[in-house]
C-alpha cells in the first residue's frame, strides 16, 4: 500500500495507473479490498496531491460493513498509510481529516470502537513510529461526545485527554522543583538559558542508557550545554533515591542530575510518563518546542536553530 501511495502523490504515469487498476482486481471480494481513490490530474503538486487524498482518502470506505474489523490486513493497513500521510500535509488539514473519519465511522457502533482502538495503537502507543497526539487529540474528543460510547466506556479516554492535552507544543511547560545529586533544590522554571532539554529517566530502562549515551556523545549539545546556551536535566520521577543515586555516575557532570522531591510528576501527572526515556525541548520563555521528541529530532532542532531565527521563523 505505501508503494502505490507514494506513486500516487508523486508519479503520474500511465503505467502506474496500471499497476493501481491490477491491484483493484485482486481476486478478494470488493469488500475485503480497501477501494483506493482517483486523484484527479489536474492537481500537479505533491503538496496539493497529498491535500487532496487526505481529504477523500475514505470516500469509497463502507463504513457500514463490519467485516472489516475481522480483516486487519484490508482496514489496519489501509490506516497505517492513511496516518503517514500527515507528514504531507498541514496539521489542521490532517486533525480535520480525523475528526470528519470519527464521524462518519459513528454509523457504526462496532467499527467505530474498533477504529478508535487502532487510532490508540497508532497515534498514542510509545513504539509507534506514527505516535502523534496532536492527531489522537480529535479522536479522543470524538469518542468522549459519541452517543455510541457508555459513560463508563468514556472514563478513560477522558484521563487521556486530560493528560495528551498537558504541555502540548507552543504551550508553558508544568513547573516542578527537583532536588539534585548534589543535594541543591531549584525548580525548571528557574533554569536560565537559550534552551532546556528535560530528559525523563529510569536507572533499570535500557533505552534510557542508549539515549544518555547518544546525548552525551552528541558534539552539538555538548557545544550548546558548554556554552551554557542549553541546560540538561535529567530528572528520575520515582521513589527510589537509593537506585537514582547509584546511577549518579552515569549522568555527565554538566548535566543537571535530579530527582522529583515531591513526587508531584506522577502523584499529580503534571507530565504523561507513560514511557522513559522521554524527552522535551524548551526555550528560553519554558515554552514546548518538542514532545516526546527523538534524539535525531532533538539534533535537528538546535542544529537549525540559527537558520530559523535568521528567517523569523
Amino acid at each position: 500500500m505505501k508503494y502505490s501511495l507514494v506513486f500516487l502523490l508523486l508519479s503520474f504515469l500511465p503505467a502506474i495507473h496500471c499497476l493501481q487498476a491490477q491491484q483493484a482486481r485482486q481476486s478478494r471480494p470488493a469488500s475485503q479490498a480497501f477501494q483506493m481513490i482517483t486523484i484527479p490530474n489536474t492537481l500537479t503538486e505533491p503538496k496539493e496531491r497529498a491535500i487532496y487524498l487526505v481529504e477523500h482518502y475514505w470516500d469509497n470506505f463502507d463504513f457500514q460493513d463490519t467485516s472489516y474489523i475481522d480483516k486487519p490486513e484490508t482496514l489496519e493497513q489501509a490506516l497505517v498509510d492513511y496516518l503517514d500521510l500527515a507528514r504531507y500535509v498541514p496539521s489542521d488539514t490532517m486533525a480535520t481529516s480525523v475528526t470528519a473519519l470519527m464521524t462518519q465511522a459513528e454509523r457504526n457502533g462496532s467499527l467505530f470502537r474498533h477504529l478508535a482502538s487502532l487510532m490508540e495503537k497508532y497515534l498514542y502507543t510509545p513504539e509507534s513510529a506514527l505516535k502523534n497526539e496532536e492527531l489522537f487529540i480529535p479522536v479522543l474528543r470524538s469518542v468522549i461526545r459519541s452517543p455510541q460510547m457508555s459513560e463508563v466506556d468514556k472514563i478513560r479516554p477522558s484521563h487521556l485527554l486530560e493528560l495528551v492535552l498537558k504541555n502540548r507544543i507552543g504551550s508553558t511547560a508544568s513547573d516542578f522543583q527537583y532536588i539534585s545529586i548534589e543535594g541543591q533544590s531549584g525548580h525548571l522554571h528557574g533554569l536560565e538559558s537559550d534552551y532546556t532539554l528535560l530528559l525523563f529517566y529510569d536507572p533499570d530502562c535500557h533505552d534510557c542508557q542508549a539515549l544518555i549515551r547518544q546525548l552525551s556523545a552528541s558534539f552539538l549539545i555538548h557545544r550548546l550545554s558548554r556554552d551554557n546556551r542549553l541546560k540538561i536535566v535529567a530528572l528520575y520521577p520515582n521513589e527510589d533515591i537509593e537506585a537514582w543515586k547509584a546511577y549518579g555516575p552515569l549522568i555527565p557532570e554538566e548535566w543537571i542530575n535530579a530527582y522529583d522531591s515531591h513526587q508531584s510528576i506522577l502523584n499529580e501527572e503534571i507530565y504523561d510518563l507513560k514511557a522513559t526515556p522521554l524527552l522535551y525541548l524548551l526555550d528560553k520563555e519554558k515554552k514546548v518546542l518538542l514532545k516526546d521528541a527523538t534524539f535525531q529530532q532533538i539534533e535537528d532542532y538546535l542544529r537549525e536553530a540559527p537558520q530559523r531565527q535568521t528567517s523569523g521563523a
